[in-house]
């Protein structure tokens, strides 16, 4: 559900709105979609990467940038 959220924004307002608005989108409507019921849940550092993987990839598709280690190092932290 996430990833076709985030894909739905990116696909009709990326050539639209700015990339703060598109990013401030995501940050209040769907990243809760991703954490939900989270903290029921014992998490360990795997399923920590897996969910900072998942942020890096929507980075990369905002911002046009083709490395990781680029996302890795401007990206807040959630």
């Amino acid at each position: 559900m996430f990833y076709s959220a985030v894909n739905g924004v990116l696909g009709k307002a990326l050539n639209v709105a700015s990339e703060d608005v598109i990013l401030q989108l995501i940050v209040s409507k769907y990243i809760p979609i991703l954490f939900y019921r989270l903290e029921a849940c014992p998490v360990n550092k795997t399923d920590l990467r897996s969910l900072d993987f998942i942020v890096d990839q929507v980075f990369t598709k905002l911002f046009k940038i083709a490395r990781l280690e680029i996302v890795e190092n401007v990206r807040p932290s959630l």
